[in-house]
């Protein structure tokens, strides 16, 4: 019989999540949620300036979770290292997800 394993997210721990509020980001979340986490440090370029952020962000609270948006460049280190440094007062940290990109557009014309 072969073993089942199920993801089970510690309630009390803070999960840390660069690029949360893309669509990748919000599907981890949701999923997270559904098996036990409750806390979590959204850390974002854009912070809270899109409403459909603002939107999710408020969904999740409504589900009993506790949201932390902080502004923030995961290619700027000192940007990185200090808003670690302040999630990591408050709550132990379990898990990190990177689920932030940039995507670059372009097209290339070729002749004959």
């Amino acid at each position: 019989m072969p073993l089942i394993l199920r993801a089970r997210f510690d309630s009390e721990a803070t999960y840390i999540l660069a690029g949360g509020l893309g669509g990748l980001g919000r599907s981890i979340i949701s999923w997270m949620m559904d098996r036990g986490a409750r806390h979590f440090a959204i850390l974002s370029r854009k912070g809270r300036a899109d409403s459909e952020a603002v939107a999710f962000v408020n969904g999740l609270k409504s589900r009993s979770a506790c949201v932390h948006m902080h502004s923030c460049d995961i290619s700027v280190r000192d940007d990185v290292l200090n808003t670690v440094e302040e999630i990591t007062r408050f709550r132990v940290v379990k898990g990190i997800i990177h689920a932030a990109m940039t995507l670059q557009v372009s097209y290339i014309t070729l002749n004959g």
